[in-house]
């Protein structure tokens, strides 16, 4: 079974990551939606000083627009919802919607015709590995490693898919 190439990956990595984008920004709408009317509120007092030849409002900062409470549920849902897409996914059909689209596959090291469910371990590995560096802004350097390490690795594994022991393969 040929391995996926690096293009492959990111490919299925950017589609995945539009769908998780979509999913979060929707259970997050009602954060967000406070986000835009506060801007907006403040533009438009902004506007009106201008017309009149006043001073511009003193800017609102992060806090007044977005609660720290709201900052922790946005980073606490974009976790979960990763999670679960991935595990799920993983567990599942053994692929994402969008490794599944682009043709690939995620099997056990070596055992690319293999058929066998990946097991939880397996597919929870995978998945912390991956999402655990977004929660943190230090941890972009792991993300960049598991992002290239394809490209070195004789098994194009990347990070997560060493510690899950798989690796991704091409299916059609």
């Amino acid at each position: 079974m040929p391995l996926s190439g690096w293009w492959w990956r990111a490919l299925a990595i950017s589609i995945d990551g539009l769908i998780v984008s979509v999913l979060s920004g929707l259970l997050l709408l009602p954060i967000y939606l406070r986000l835009v009317r506060a801007l907006a509120d403040y533009l438009g007092k902004a506007f009106a000083a201008a017309e009149a030849g006043r001073a511009a409002p003193p800017q609102p900062d992060v806090a007044t627009l977005m609660s720290s409470s709201d900052q922790l549920v946005i980073t606490l849902v974009g976790f979960a919802v990763q999670m679960v897409y991935i595990i799920g996914f993983l567990r599942w059909r053994s692929a994402t919607p969008g490794k599944l689209i682009v043709g690939l596959r995620v099997v056990d090291v070596d055992r690319g015709r293999s058929a066998a469910k990946l097991t939880w371990s397996s597919v929870i590995a995978r998945a912390l590995v991956w999402v655990v560096p977004t929660l943190y802004p230090l941890l972009f350097l792991v993300r960049l490693v598991d992002i290239a390490m394809p490209l070195w690795n004789p098994k194009r594994q990347a990070l997560h898919d060493v510690a899950a022991k798989t690796q991704v393969v091409k299916i059609r």
